[in-house]
């Protein structure tokens, strides 16, 4: 199972609720399995999607505030969007990702600390572009060259960002301008 060394894509963890993800491809729906008895050991709650509501776990579920964002349209689906409204009755503020090359929300937006966001605009359609202008003021948004060097898909812990080595220096200014300590590691 060659893809299952992204374990983000396994499923979503929101208070002790482990959504499982419902694989839309074949060669990755195999993976679930392994991860469903991980959690079931650890007696979280678990949900598992009907047939037809597609969704890829992390990648595409970030939480901003009491909100989740959601990526859909290249793995995860409008379908599993409700149901996950519904689930965790939270706002669940659909993101319709357009570019193949950003296939998760991860790879085309960040929620940094302090509510602020840095994204890649044209991996987005117009509405999910205006649906992110109102989500904050204060956003980042990033280059072309930044955003296929994954700057989006970036771990923060605190105030340190961890980021592809190689991002421009205009971002890493930006993003130290925010308080965050850069810790760049090849990708």
């Amino acid at each position: 199972l060659p893809d299952m060394v992204f374990t983000a894509d396994q499923g979503a963890i929101y208070d002790h609720i482990f959504i499982k993800s419902n694989f839309r491809y074949k060669e990755r729906q195999r993976e679930s399995i392994y991860t469903l008895e991980y959690f079931r050991k650890r007696n979280f709650t678990i949900v598992e999607l009907p047939k037809g509501a597609y969704f890829e776990g992390q990648g595409d579920f970030l939480i901003r505030d009491d909100t989740i964002l959601l990526g859909v349209g290249l793995r995860t689906n409008s379908k599993a969007a409700r149901i996950i409204q519904t689930l965790l009755n939270k706002k669940v503020i659909p993101l319709h990702l357009i570019d193949s090359y950003f296939f998760h929300l991860d790879t085309a937006l960040c929620v940094l600390p302090n509510g602020g966001i840095m994204y890649y605009k044209d991996a987005f359609d117009k509405s999910s572009k205006a649906k992110i202008q109102n989500l904050a003021s204060n956003l980042i948004p990033i280059s072309k060259a930044d955003a296929y060097k994954m700057a989006c898909n970036s771990v923060i812990h605190k105030n340190n960002i961890v980021v592809s080595k190689g991002i421009s220096k205009e971002l890493i200014k930006k993003l130290e301008a925010r308080g965050l300590k850069i810790i760049e590691v090849e990708l």
